[in-house]
């Protein structure tokens, strides 16, 4: 039997006052309790979802925030995307329980909308990686090593970089 998003949430309103006791709930509504186990199951599910997608944003900010660009065009997507980020954590912690209603379809929508323009901005700008090199001058003679003077005298790396 189809059941309406309506029935749906009546019967795990329904669960929930009864603290989770499927039998009576199953009683009380006439909906099996295989079916309401599934249901909270699928809500539990897009929960899940929804806190690993809150995780990775979370981090994402964070590692913004951490590793500050030098370039202009990477400060300009830095800004971007932590105002994205900032809109889309309240976002997404506002669907909750709401999962099945209309408000929540455009609030889904939107959520998806900026998770798309994150992943855009990214992939147009993606982070670099830097390569620094260490090098060390002979204070003698100023010539450039890979490694410290005492390091090279055992190594049998040549002399100069």
């Amino acid at each position: 039997m189809r059941y309406s998003n309506e029935q749906r949430q009546a019967a795990l309103d329904c669960l929930t006052a009864n603290e989770g006791d499927f039998r009576r709930t199953s009683a009380e509504t006439g909906i099996t309790e295989r079916t309401l186990r599934k249901w909270v199951w699928e809500a539990q599910a897009k929960e899940d979802e929804l806190m690993e997608i809150r995780k990775r944003l979370e981090a994402l900010q964070q590692h913004i925030q951490i590793h500050q660009a030098s370039d202009p065009r990477e400060q300009l997507r830095d800004v971007v995307l932590v105002n994205l980020i900032q809109n889309a954590l309240p976002l997404s912690k506002s669907m909750g329980a709401d999962i099945e209603t209309a408000t929540l379809a455009q609030k889904a929508a939107a959520l998806n909308h900026i998770l798309g323009m994150i992943f855009r901005l990214l992939e147009l700008l993606p982070f670099r990686e830097q390569v620094i090199r260490v090098e060390f001058i002979n204070p003698n003679d100023g010539t450039t090593h890979k490694t410290p003077y005492w390091a090279r005298k055992h190594s049998g790396e040549p002399d100069a970089v």
